[in-house]
């Protein structure tokens, strides 16, 4: 029995496969520049400091580009101490807010945790499951007038400090910024 051959006109139409492509890394990083680039434009007429304090600024909005282009942040220890003027101001409006979670109380004031579900995918999920509450910064509101912001990337710093500058309505101004890269530590 001879094969028959089918007819081209018999054939279903076949249209072209598009591929979608990653965007290009230089893109990836291009976007995240742009994105701190206006995070600095809204932080810095909010941000009260001393001159003394101005390299650490800028160093807080400088990033490495080989960790950009893979879509990670170096790991620093960040910290941000602000006087406040009023501790009993602070930690009524922290009470307000579904993401500040109350830690404990000692002789020195007030620790809170701020936290994101991780539903809202806005984080990494490699290592929190969806639904887990994550840790993204410390937040110590001292009986001494002080609050300390600490978080392991200058980008949730930075984003905590607007986030902050948003509900806080009381002065603030930054007495001290500390920027310490892990790798700086064990060398």
């Amino acid at each position: 029995m001879a094969k028959r051959k089918r007819k081209r006109e018999n054939m279903p139409s076949r249209k072209p496969i598009l591929l979608r492509t990653a965007p290009s890394m230089q893109y990836q990083v291009n976007k995240i520049r742009q994105a701190n680039e206006q995070k600095q434009e809204r932080l810095l007429p909010l941000l009260e400091f001393d001159e003394s304090l101005q390299n650490n600024v800028d160093n807080l909005f400088e990033f490495d580009n080989d960790d950009l282009q893979h879509g990670r942040e170096t790991l620093v220890f960040a910290t941000a101490i602000f006087t406040i003027s009023s501790v009993q101001h602070v930690i009524s409006e922290f009470e307000e807010k579904e993401d500040m979670t109350f830690e404990g109380k000692d002789e020195n004031g007030y620790s809170y945790l701020w936290i994101r579900d991780t539903t809202d995918n806005k984080l990494s999920t490699v290592d929190a499951p969806s639904g887990t509450l994550r840790t993204l910064a410390d937040i110590q509101v001292n009986n001494d007038n002080t609050l300390v912001l600490d978080a392991k990337t200058k980008n949730r710093l930075i984003d905590l400090m607007l986030y902050l500058f948003n509900f806080l309505d009381t002065d603030m101004k930054l007495i001290k910024l500390e920027l310490q890269e892990v790798t700086d530590i064990f060398s």
